[in-house]
């Protein structure tokens, strides 16, 4: 990608301005919904109904706010401890295809907060459809959970960094944070509008004041 940070950047600055990339996502942006994807789901949190159920719904939001041709960026960001680095031959590059090397860039950046950590960011661009969603959103929600039969194959994957998805067509910015929920950001109100109406029910009832506000 030619000089893929900085024009990550200037897309942010163009659309997002002042936003801070990292997690809580959500509280970042006054343009955001917030989705649980445990509620009105009574089951065992080991469970394999539990875990169909969460990536059932990280997927079909993604796939609400993604379609095949978009074109998209991806942002991983991890936690720098002495020279560690984000390798591309890690689960997630390797759930893309058709990515060069040079397609991805590579940064550190210091923590956004008052300490003195840094992080490893590394910057890719792609369509959507070259992407294996399912099986980053199911790595994702498996992360250091129980040990469950019909998911052995997501088991000892590493995925030690935030993953940011950013379609850059439709403005929107996609973030699962863990089996529990998800972020997902417009550049407008009406960019998320669609999601908020048609997936209400999975709104995180903690923030829903406030995302209801946006509609009112």
């Amino acid at each position: 990608m030619k000089d893929g940070i900085k024009e990550y950047h200037q897309f942010l600055a163009d659309n997002f301005p002042g936003l801070k990339l990292n997690k809580p996502l959500f509280y970042n942006w006054g343009k955001a919904l917030r989705f649980d994807l445990e509620r009105n789901f009574d089951n065992d949190s080991n469970s394999v109904l539990y875990f169909d159920e969460v990536i059932k719904r990280a997927v079909t939001l993604y796939e609400a706010s993604f379609k095949p041709n978009d074109n998209a960026f991806f942002i991983l960001r991890q936690y720098k401890f002495k020279k560690g680095k984000i390798r591309t031959g890690n689960y997630f590059f390797k759930q893309l295809t058709g990515l060069n090397k040079v397609d991805v860039s590579y940064c550190s950046i210091k923590s956004f907060n008052y300490s003195k950590d840094t992080f490893n960011i590394a910057i890719g661009e792609t369509l959507v459809k070259q992407i294996n969603i399912s099986n980053i959103l199911s790595a994702i929600a498996l992360s250091n959970m129980p040990r469950i039969k019909s998911f052995e194959k997501f088991y000892n994957i590493d995925l030690p960094f935030e993953i940011y998805f950013i379609n850059k067509d439709k403005k929107l910015i996609f973030h699962m944070y863990d089996n529990r929920g998800l972020d997902i950001l417009g550049d407008n109100v009406e960019a998320i509008r669609p999601m908020y109406t048609t997936y209400n029910n999975w709104i995180l009832d903690y923030d829903r004041k406030q995302m209801n506000s946006l509609f009112e």
